[in-house]
């Protein structure tokens, strides 16, 4: 088994984003622990999960409200520095890169080598001589590189690098130091591409919305004159035309996909009787109730004919016996 330090030297250099293998199953098992509970029914589960989902909604259109709208609290003695970084960072990144900037005044640079196109700045650390960082400065673009390869494990410049910043006198971080994960225009370059396959009804009503706008808008400048309502009525019709043709090609061509997708599809298998004697066959033939005395169908002990006619003859003879006692007390 390899020791922790072991697996760190493994993983430097490479970019996680700052996750953690257990962060999925153990921070949102925290989180949602504090809006459900044990024994909930399905749709308590459902209501409360829900909630869990909205709250974290909130709190990213509210992180976002106060990137986009705010302006942080300068507090560093570099205000040129930390001002440029409040206008590229998010508000989170931009108070970590601010904690890493006061980290830098704990280091100072030893030694400076030219080697022609870059420089190499050694630094070191306060009461702690013996650890030794160099950081690659280039003259023409301004890239960094340091040997602790901190932006390249975590996307985030190092104080090590603040450090040279410094040095070199530069009012603004490199474009080569900051990464486009955690700017601000970070969501605002991302282009979602759908496939024909995974379009649903969600996506048409985007496209829906968006095309009434527009067409909002030009109905508004087409009202204006008679010569741009009649144009504007004439394209109407032609643009109308057209797309109610392409709207039953792209029609017939899914339908085509579907069929030859289905040819080829895996479905259940066939349900098959199951061995030994089936249980509905008991339902279908029940066996009828005989008599408990004469053994014949349709009626049972109590209702026998033979049981009520022995029956009847017993009470008469019982009767007539009373009628001789009584006879002969008189």
């Amino acid at each position: 088994m390899l020791s922790v330090l072991d697996g760190q030297r493994l993983i430097k250099g490479h970019f996680f984003a700052g996750m953690k293998s257990t962060q999925r199953c153990e921070s949102m098992n925290a989180y949602l622990n504090r809006f459900l509970k044990t024994r909930l029914k399905l749709f308590e589960f459902v209501k409360h999960f829900d909630r869990a989902l909205s709250r974290i909604r909130h709190n990213e259109a509210k992180a976002k409200f106060e990137t986009h709208h705010s302006s942080a609290v300068l507090t560093t003695k570099l205000y040129a520095l930390e001002k440029y970084a409040g206008t590229v960072f998010t508000r989170q990144y931009f108070l970590k890169f601010r904690d890493e900037m006061k980290n830098a005044e704990l280091f100072f640079s030893v030694s400076t080598e030219n080697h022609g196109g870059y420089r190499v700045h050694t630094l070191t650390k306060f009461r702690s001589p013996d650890k030794i960082w160099k950081v690659c400065y280039g003259n023409s673009d301004r890239s960094m590189k340091c040997t602790c390869m901190m932006f390249e494990s975590v996307g985030f410049p190092c104080p090590h690098m603040i450090v040279v910043m410094k040095i070199e006198h530069l009012e603004e971080i490199p474009e080569t130091c900051i990464m486009k994960r955690w700017s601000k225009l970070a969501k605002e370059t991302v282009q979602v591409h759908h496939d024909n396959e995974s379009q649903g009804d969600a996506t048409n009503i985007i496209r829906y919305g968006a095309l009434s706008s527009m067409c909002s808008r030009m109905s508004y400048f087409a009202s204006q004159s008679e010569k741009a309502f009649e144009e504007a009525r004439c394209e109407i019709q032609r643009l109308t035309c057209q797309m109610e043709e392409l709207c039953k090609n792209s029609v017939e061509e899914s339908e085509r996909e579907d069929l030859k997708a289905t040819k080829h599809h895996v479905r259940d298998p066939i349900i098959v009787k199951t061995k030994g004697n089936p249980g509905n066959l008991k339902d279908k033939f029940k066996k009828p109730r005989h008599c408990g005395k004469c053994k014949k169908v349709g009626h049972t002990v109590r209702k026998c004919p033979e049981f009520v006619n022995t029956h009847n003859a017993f009470i008469n003879i019982e009767d007539s016996i009373e009628d001789m006692g009584t006879c002969l007390h008189y």
